[in-house]
């Protein structure tokens, strides 16, 4: 209780941690992309808040069908 934890994971685990946590489905990251940054804040109370922000240099152009976070 009342502490902050940071949690590191690939492409194809953050979502899943995140959904997991009760912040809904935000799906995988692209493997280039590595500015993301994702604050999960859980209350006591059960209510989850998800921020999704960037940091850094901007990512490259998504290729494919793989969109960036910030295009959700």
């Amino acid at each position: 209780q009342g502490a902050t934890i940071l949690i590191v994971g690939h492409n194809n685990t953050v979502g899943k941690i995140v959904e997991k946590l009760g912040a809904g489905k935000i799906g995988d990251l692209c493997v280039d992309e590595y500015s993301n940054l994702i604050i999960l804040s859980l209350t006591k109370d059960g209510v989850s808040r998800l921020l999704l922000e960037h940091y850094g240099l901007p990512d490259p152009p998504a290729a494919g069908n793989c969109p960036h976070l910030k295009d959700r």
